[in-house]
């Protein structure tokens, strides 16, 4: 390692002095740069041009004193060198800043210590100037820091501190650092730890207490300070504010455990006591209950109003299921409108039931979604009762999803679990599984069935109905299997397929000298959503030749309500494009006067429900009217399905109804035994004649 050598710089006025230095660093060997004045006036030139590690300064100089010189030295430590031997002297040096003071003799022997005292300062200056920065570093530490003696009385705090804390100097220089510490046991571990420093380091995080006495989270490292003769000196206490990370943990923690939209447990939340749920229930021989909650038609209002209605929804749901069960309960929500409530503690079945006839009342109640507007929906609630049900979360949970969708399907609100449930959950899994085969295997059919002028009994229209016959089973009409392929999208490729054969077929009608009538299809929500639906349709109608004028496209009218203006512009690039809109159903879901206005429809089909009593129902005969009525008054057509008897064509004909279709004429029947029909036109007189009679 190479040897440091040191700029030092000697003012004396006698020359015998400054000979005995120069032979005293060449004897010795010291490392030194040396300069040297003999003067006051040479020593203030050499320091207006130059900086030294150590200067020594004769008292009594030619044309001055040391005095003289002390405000040029800068900062450099100095030692005073006196022959007078006058302790005032010395005095005021220290006082001026010099670092020691030498006396003269008659044999200079001061040179012997010079040497020394020379390396002293420079050391100590070199220390000074390490603690001058280590304190500018410390006091401009974001980070908290504070020093106590070994008692934990403070000495010392950095600026952060005064800021973290809210203290000035003179509230907390001097007091225990206990002063940071609640009076209860939350601090029990610093505590001890405080008090006993000995053993060493303490690193955490914990609680210290604000000057306004409010507490907040720190990381505290804690540390001895020992110097070089392992003498402990104090403690160093490290602070780092972490309320902001601690909020962000929490809220990390929130979103992990709880729905953002509406403060239920979430999915992980819910698995996470259902498992407490079973170990507890295991262990205690208990009976617990499971619900599993689907909103009847809530896709039907998210879509017609808004998704923020349908987050108000929910969130009104939330409260409302939160009101129904225990504390000791739980009611998460699982993902959409699903919603899960774990009932503790039941001691039969039927206590499950007295819940759940509160949700359903509760849930009976409109709700109210924006300024003088209400709904009303319903719930689907399917139920597991451990261990009668399943012994496990998954078999409990699989089985209360199955026993919900069995009371959407059947519209009775709620279903306890039962075996035969899988059967049929087995039976959907298995029909789609099928269905994906039967479209490889081209196993699908058209039927067809006449739709009928009212007065005249002439065919102006055909409906095709896509039916499946698969090898194994019996030819299946649509409302066996559409239902599954609209859940799974299967719908698409057979709606795409049906399509294509109609169009070709009426094409085929056409050229075979049968009256041209439009041949119409329904279409599903789930391909009504494809953005290129009107493109794929213009191909269709390209690669059959069939004029758009002769295809009817068939929607029902939640499809109308789930993005207003994408529907106007489905519905108006179809009508530019030459093709009829008729809407299946009317009557049922939530059509108003104004979406009739807004879209440019063609014809509206009373559903089969209300043509089915018709004859007896006052009310549904009320509604069919009221429909007709209205469709008149906008230009529009109506027909009925589902008439199957004369008495029910009377009465429509009587309502103004325009066209019928029904087993009154024709039940579906596939292409060629159709075919003869279509070349009469029209049915035989015998039918309009019971019509008359």
């Amino acid at each position: 390692m190479e040897n440091i050598r040191h700029k030092v710089l000697l003012i004396e006025d006698d020359e015998v002095d400054r000979v005995a230095f120069k032979r005293l660093v060449e004897k010795e060997v010291l490392l030194y740069d040396y300069s040297l004045a003999g003067s006051v006036s040479e020593a203030k030139k050499i320091l207006s041009s130059e900086t030294f590690e150590a200067i020594i300064i004769d008292y009594n100089l030619g044309d001055g004193t040391a005095f003289d010189i002390f405000n040029l030295v800068n900062g450099t430590p100095f030692v005073i060198v006196t022959g007078a031997g006058d302790e005032e002297i010395a005095v005021k040096a220290m006082k001026a800043g010099a670092y020691d003071y030498l006396i003269k003799d008659v044999n200079r022997n001061y040179l012997k210590v010079l040497p020394l005292v020379i390396e002293k300062a420079i050391l100590n200056k070199k220390r000074e100037n390490h603690l001058k920065l280590l304190s500018y570093a410390i006091m401009s530490i974001n980070d908290s820091i504070y020093f106590t003696d070994m008692e934990n009385r403070i000495l010392f705090v950095n600026n952060a501190f005064y800021k973290t804390y809210g203290y000035d100097a003179e509230d907390i220089i001097g007091k225990h650092c206990n002063i940071f510490l609640e009076d209860d046991s939350s601090n029990d571990d610093l505590r001890n730890n405080s008090s006993e420093t000995d053993k060493g380091v303490w690193r955490g995080e914990t609680y210290h207490k604000h000057k306004n006495g409010i507490l907040f989270p720190i990381y505290l490292s804690r540390s001895i300070i020992i110097d070089e003769d392992e003498k402990e000196l104090g403690i160093v206490n490290i602070v780092r504010d972490i309320t902001e990370k601690k909020a962000i943990e929490q809220r990390l923690e929130y979103m992990a455990h709880f729905d953002d939209l509406t403060g239920l447990p979430n999915r992980v939340l819910f698995y996470d006591r259902l498992d407490k749920s079973l170990a507890r229930a295991k262990r205690d021989n208990l009976l617990f209950a499971i619900l599993f909650l689907d909103l009847d038609k809530f896709k039907v209002v998210n879509d017609t109003f808004g998704h923020n209605v349908g987050d108000l929804l929910l969130r009104i749901t939330a409260k409302r299921l939160s009101n129904c069960i225990r504390e000791a309960d739980t009611v998460a929500r699982l993902g959409g409108d699903e919603f899960a409530i774990i009932l503790t503690t039941i001691n039969e079945p039927q206590n499950a039931a007295g819940v759940i006839q509160r949700i359903i009342a509760c849930m009976g109640n409109p709700f109210h979604i924006k300024k003088d507007a209400e709904c009303t929906i319903g719930i689907s609630i399917g139920i597991t009762i451990y261990p009668f049900d399943g012994d496990d979360a998954d078999t409990l949970i699989k089985n209360a999803d199955t026993a919900m969708y069995n009371a959407k399907v059947n519209g009775n609100g709620y279903r306890f679990y039962n075996s035969d449930m899988n059967t049929a959950a087995f039976r959907r899994f298995t029909i789609e599984n099928k269905l994906r085969e039967a479209i490889k295997q081209k196993e699908f059919l058209l039927y067809y069935q006449p739709q009928v002028d009212i007065v005249t009994s002439k065919i102006v229209g055909i409906e095709a109905l896509i039916w499946w016959q698969p090898p194994d089973h019996e030819l299946l009409s649509p409302d066996k299997f559409i239902s599954i392929a609209e859940e799974s999208e299967l719908i698409i490729p057979i709606s795409e397929w049906a399509i294509h054969t109609a169009c070709s077929q009426n094409k085929t009608w056409q050229n075979a000298g049968i009256s041209p009538i439009p041949v119409t299809i329904n279409i599903s929500s789930r391909q009504f959503k494809q953005q290129n639906l009107t493109e794929i349709i213009t191909q269709l109608l390209h690669e059959t030749g069939l004029d758009p004028h002769f295809l009817e496209i068939e929607i029902t009218e939640s499809i109308l309500m789930h993005d207003e203006e994408f529907a106007i512009a489905k519905l108006e690039a179809f009508a530019a494009k030459g093709i009829s809109l008729s809407i299946d159903g009317f009557g049922t879901g939530y059509s108003s006067i104004k979406y009739l206005k807004c879209f440019p429809i063609h014809k509206l089909k009373i559903d089969k429900s209300f043509v089915d009593d018709i004859t007896t129902n006052h009310n549904n005969r009320a509604i069919s009217e009221a429909i007709i009525t209205m469709a008149h008054s906008l230009q529009l057509k109506v027909i009925a399905e589902g008439v199957k008897t004369v008495e029910q064509l009377k009465i429509l004909r009587s309502l103004g109804c325009d066209e019928i279709q029904g087993y009154l004429f024709s039940e579906p029947l596939p292409a060629e035994k159709l075919t003869d029909i279509l070349v009469k036109g029209c049915f035989a007189n015998a039918i309009q004649e019971k019509a008359d009679n």
